[in-house]
């Protein structure tokens, strides 16, 4: 399957953010807004067909997502529940899978395959099947049976008849409401901020998973499609916020699931390249971004920012602990050298504390607080 971004909706440009509070202590979620920048919604344009179509999607998304860390947590402890249907387990199993090692032997290959079945270009892959099925045949169709979004939806599938069987049993039972084991809801707390374009990345750390020996194990299936529709919700977000723009640049928005020592965490990715590019003797030459976060013990969350343009290569890290500064800036040159290679490139890293600046807000009108 090639990598490659999602076609765009006809006339689904100029969609803008709203932020919002959902109330219950959760980050701000983006619902976009289609106005153009600077111009107050009363005197805006009506928006495209397809502009309001992406607005409600992302609308919907946005109050119901989270992150993708919480649900491999629970799959990992719902692998042995009697209640869950066989083939929902064959498909935990498939999706635990997905889960990159944390280890200091990643390749290019191995991020890019990584990268081709996080779920981002699901759709573009089907639609290439369809339009070339003898390449199809030899490429995508095999890496669509891993695909994280098609293995989530089928994992939801795979789960409607325990959740519908408990439904009936519910309904036929005489004892009263009071009495009755209850659905536990889906775990409280924060949850991760939507995927917005241009935000600096923020990794998710590993979770505990919300099924314990107090968990009814009727309740599983319930729960666990619970936390695949909010992993869906969120994925969704970033297919959104990677949908090209009219200038020609493009950005892919993805996240990859890490397996670390403490559980699986999340890392998130955001790669761009500016349509104008950069003037050189040799002519334009894009200018790419690749912009990456992971929050895994013991390092804690760290920050990598990666420009390449015109033969120049910078590179940022941050890290919030110390101890993972100080272990970065000892190995920095030895990322500079092999970033520069042996013909001397122009190559620089910097390792700086703390977190990248947060993106600034956009023009005064395009944001909401929903709690005020």
């Amino acid at each position: 399957m090639s990598v490659g971004p999602i076609a765009p909706p006809p006339g689904g440009q100029g969609v803008t953010p709203i932020a919002t509070n959902s109330g219950d202590g959760s980050p701000g979620v983006a619902i976009p807004q289609t106005h153009p920048p600077g111009v107050p919604a009363t005197i805006a344009a009506a928006p495209t067909a397809a502009e309001a179509a992406v607005a409600a999607a992302a609308a919907e998304a946005a109050l119901t997502q989270d992150g993708l860390a919480p649900l491999l947590a629970d799959l990992a402890a719902a692998q042995n529940v009697s209640t869950v249907p066989q083939a929902a387990r064959a498909t935990i199993q498939q999706i635990l899978a997905t889960q990159a090692p944390l280890a200091g032997d990643v390749t290019a290959q191995g991020l890019r395959a990584a990268v081709e079945i996080s779920g981002l270009f699901l759709e573009a892959a089907l639609a290439a099947a369809v339009q070339h099925p003898d390449q199809a045949a030899a490429t995508s169709v095999p890496n669509l049976a891993n695909d994280l979004k098609a293995l989530l939806l089928r994992l939801s599938a795979d789960l409607a008849p325990a959740i519908e069987s408990q439904i009936t049993a519910l309904q036929e039972d005489q004892t009263p409401s009071s009495a009755r084991p209850q659905i536990q809801a889906r775990r409280a707390g924060l949850r991760p901020a939507p995927p917005i374009r241009g935000a600096a990345p923020a990794g998710q750390a590993a979770a505990s998973p919300s099924l314990g020996l107090e968990t009814d194990a009727q309740n599983t299936p319930r729960i666990l499609r619970q936390d695949a529709q909010a992993a869906l919700a969120r994925l969704q977000l970033s297919q959104l916020a990677s949908l090209p723009k009219a200038d020609g640049a493009a950005l892919w928005s993805f996240e990859l699931p890490i397996a670390t020592w403490a559980g699986p965490a999340i890392a998130q990715f955001e790669i761009s390249r500016d349509g104008a590019g950069t003037r050189t003797a040799e002519g334009a030459q894009p200018a790419w971004r690749a912009r990456f976060s992971l929050d895994a013990d013991p390092g804690g969350p760290v920050y990598a920012d990666i420009s390449l343009s015109g033969g120049r290569t910078r590179v940022t890290l941050w890290a919030e602990r110390e101890d993972a500064r100080r272990d970065l800036d000892a190995d920095r040159g030895d990322l500079q050298a092999a970033l520069a290679g042996p013909e001397g490139a122009d190559a620089a890293v910097r390792v700086l504390a703390g977190a990248p600046a947060p993106a600034p807000f956009s023009p005064a009108g395009h944001f909401l607080d929903r709690t005020s």
